[in-house]
C-alpha cells in the first residue's frame, strides 16, 4: 500500500506531462498552419499586384495558388488531426478559423476584381502585405525559444502590424466590401 500512493502520483504526473506536451505540440502545429495562411495572404497581394500590372493570367494564377494554400491549411491532415484530438474548441483554433474565414472572403473578392478595381485597391493591399509580414515575424518569434531574438521578432512584428493599422485608420477608406474584408483579415492577423 505504501508503494501504491507514490506510484499513483507518478502515473498522474506522467499523464499530465503528456497532456502538456500534446498542448505544446498542437500550439506549435497551429502556429505553423497560421504561417501558411499568412503566406497565402502574401501570395494574394502579389496576385493582385500582377493584375494591377496587367499580368492578369499570372495574377489569377497566384490568387488560385493562394486559395489552394489556404484550403490546405484549413482542411489538411494536420488540421483534421487536431480537431479529432480535441483541440477544435481551443482559443488558438478559433483564431485560426476566424482568420481562414476572413481570408476566404477576401480571396473571393480579389478573384472577382477587374484591373481597374485592383488599381484602386493598391493601398489596401499594401496594408495587408505589411500586416502579413508583421504577423509572420510574430508567429516566428513565438516558434523560437523565448530568447532575446524571439522577443525582438515579436516586437518588430507588432510594430509592422501597428503600421498597417495606422495606414488603414489614417486614410479614409471606401466603404466597400473589399475594404471591410481587408480590415477583417488584418484584424484577425493582429489577434494571433
Amino acid at each position: 500500500m505504501k508503494y501504491l500512493m507514490p506510484m499513483t502520483y507518478g502515473v498522474i504526473l506522467f499523464l499530465s506531462g503528456c497532456g502538456q506536451h500534446d498542448d505544446a505540440l498542437h500550439a506549435t502545429q497551429m502556429q505553423r498552419l497560421q504561417l501558411m495562411m499568412v503566406h497565402a495572404a502574401d501570395m494574394a497581394v502579389q496576385g493582385s499586384d500582377q493584375i494591377i500590372a496587367e499580368h492578369t493570367g499570372q495574377g489569377r494564377n497566384l490568387l488560385s495558388q493562394s486559395a489552394d494554400v489556404l484550403r490546405r491549411a484549413m482542411s489538411g491532415s494536420e488540421m483534421n488531426a487536431m480537431h479529432q484530438g480535441g483541440a477544435g474548441l481551443s482559443p488558438i483554433m478559433r483564431k485560426t478559423h476566424n482568420l481562414g474565414d476572413a481570408m476566404f472572403n477576401l480571396l473571393e473578392l480579389m478573384m472577382k476584381s477587374s484591373t481597374e478595381q485592383a488599381r484602386a485597391r493598391c493601398r489596401l493591399n499594401q496594408s495587408l502585405a505589411m500586416a502579413a509580414e508583421g504577423t509572420e515575424l510574430v508567429l516566428s518569434g513565438h516558434l523560437s525559444t523565448e530568447d532575446d531574438l524571439g522577443k525582438f521578432m515579436i516586437e518588430q512584428g507588432r510594430q509592422l502590424q501597428a503600421s498597417a493599422n495606422g495606414v488603414l485608420t489614417t486614410h479614409p477608406l471606401d466603404n466597400t466590401s473589399y475594404a471591410k474584408a481587408i480590415e477583417q483579415v488584418v484584424e484577425q492577423m493582429n489577434a494571433l
